[in-house]
């Protein structure tokens, strides 16, 4: 990953794109400059040169000087935005400033240039703060003269062009409670040979029915399935999607696609026993649930990894059946629970980022929203290498950035969910991650709550396979997107 958190793309980026399903369209007017300098306004010495050139028939030569360009741009947006630089001993930078509607810059952006390089590509990868009116874009060299070519400005949010396809009041059913559990994923797997077979979280007392993951196709139970005492078993002969476990990778750090290969099965369940988790109200969000009782305005950040962009769910994934990402459930579940319709959740997650991301970008990016609460959920890409205290303390770092403007602002923070075993064995990975959790407790007080998903998963795993609960071996899919929603909300209930 690049060493500044708040400049240039992160090496996950790219995996994350294609799981986004995101087109790949310049926004950039006149990015070659094979049209003069219309419409980048420039100051000081900045020409098109002929002569010499990047590609194409023309590049920009700015010798001390700057180029800008101002985009319309509204909203919280995933913006990547660089360009072609070439010259010798480089001294400059890439910055983009989000504007709002009244011009003042309430982010800005900075990839500096390389001056061991004669020739780079500086460029920015980020998410836009949410009062964005527009981006201004300016290339300044403060160095001899360079020449300039090939902007590219994308924009790679996720399209919301569907409606979810699931019944949104059935999914926040809490799964530790309800006598019926809905959609629950299941891969039906082959293991050593054997019959391919699922396990449910808890034993079924009927199986009301059995879909594919995008809900289009109907199982019928003595053609396609068997019911067992712990799940479902596959018919030979029938149409239930399988897997076998010879079709996984054995080697570390093997990345697995699950996406639509599970079944979703909703069933009558057994008493099985309390579960040994299950939310409370969290006393130490008092302050929060009196605004939403009260049905006055609350205004709630949501800002984590790709988990909370919501990668690995259908709905960012653009595949049936569309279910929404947890934080547009909490949203949804909380201004039906409460009926306030002044509740207004800002998803400021972006993918592929740590919690020193978190710590640089947070005055910008969440302070500046002056939030009621902050859902806070980092981990997933530290756990590589970032020690629990420096995790602890960025975490805290963010606490006290936003209440700095914010004083009274509450602090929701969620301990990584448990990636897939299989995926990274390496002892140090999975107990670095688990330590995560303990340094966020000791955060708890009036105010701050701890969100334990690597207990909760720890306890969800125990019961069945890992990836009956994952899109690949760091993201969840629909079902664990939803757990993760029904214990916000449940911590927040009245």
């Amino acid at each position: 990953m690049a060493a500044d958190p708040r400049g240039k793309i992160v090496l996950l980026a790219g995996i994350l794109l294609g799981l986004m399903g995101v087109e790949d369209l310049n926004l950039a007017v006149n990015p070659g400059f094979e049209s003069g300098l219309t419409p980048w306004q420039t100051q000081g010495d900045v020409q098109v040169s002929q002569d010499s050139v990047i590609q194409g028939e023309k590049s920009a030569r700015i010798a001390k000087g700057s180029i800008t360009q101002i985009l319309p741009m509204s909203g919280l947006r995933i913006i990547y935005i660089a360009s072609k630089v070439r010259g010798t001993a480089l001294k400059g930078e890439l910055k983009i400033e989000c504007l709002d509607r009244s011009g003042r810059a309430v982010m800005t952006n900075l990839a500096h240039f390389d001056p061991k390089k004669s020739e780079q590509e500086p460029g920015v990868y980020f998410k836009t703060q949410a009062n964005t009116h527009q981006i201004k874009i300016t290339l300044r060299n403060r160095g001899p003269a360079v020449l300039v070519d090939d902007f590219i400005v994308r924009d790679d949010t996720a399209p919301e062009s569907h409606r979810p396809g699931v019944d949104l009041t059935e999914a926040m059913l809490p799964y530790w409670s309800s006598p019926v559990i809905h959609n629950e994923t299941v891969l039906v797997e082959s293991i050593n040979g054997a019959a391919p077979a699922g396990t449910l979280l808890a034993p079924p007392k009927k199986v009301l029915s059995v879909q594919d993951y995008g809900r289009k196709t109907t199982y019928s139970e003595g053609e396609d399935y068997r019911v067992t005492a712990t799940g479902i078993e596959a018919i030979p002969g029938g149409k239930l999607p399988t897997v076998r476990d010879k079709d996984f990778p054995t080697a570390d750090l093997q990345w697995t696609d699950l996406q639509g290969k599970h079944v979703s099965v909703t069933y009558e369940k057994n008493l099985d026993g309390p579960y040994l988790l299950r939310p409370e109200p969290s006393p130490n969000l008092s302050v929060t649930r009196n605004l939403l009782k009260a049905q006055k305005p609350v205004r709630v950040v949501a800002f984590g990894d790709s988990i909370t962009l919501g990668i690995g769910t259908s709905r960012y994934s653009q595949r049936t059946p569309f279910q929404p990402t947890w934080a547009t459930l909490v949203l949804t579940k909380l201004q039906e629970m409460y009926k306030n319709s002044r509740i207004n959740l800002y998803n400021a997650a972006l993918g592929g980022m740590t919690s020193d991301w978190a710590k640089a970008v947070a005055p910008e990016a969440v302070a500046s929203l002056k939030p009621d609460l902050v859902i806070y959920a980092f981990g997933m890409n530290d756990f590589w290498w970032m020690p629990a205290e420096q995790f602890k303390a960025n975490a805290q770092a963010v606490i006290e950035s936003v209440r700095k403007q914010s004083p009274k602002a509450e602090f929701l923070l969620i301990a990584p969910m448990r990636f897939d075993p299989e995926y990274a064995r390496e002892g140090q990975y999975p107990v670095r991650l688990q330590s995560y959790a303990a340094v966020l407790h000791s955060l708890e007080e009036p105010g701050v709550a701890v969100l334990d998903m690597t207990a909760i998963t720890g306890e969800l795993y125990a019961r069945k396979k890992p990836k009956d609960f994952l899109s690949d071996p760091l993201h969840p899919n629909d079902f664990l997107s939803r757990v993760h929603a029904q214990w916000i909300v449940g911590m927040l209930s009245p």
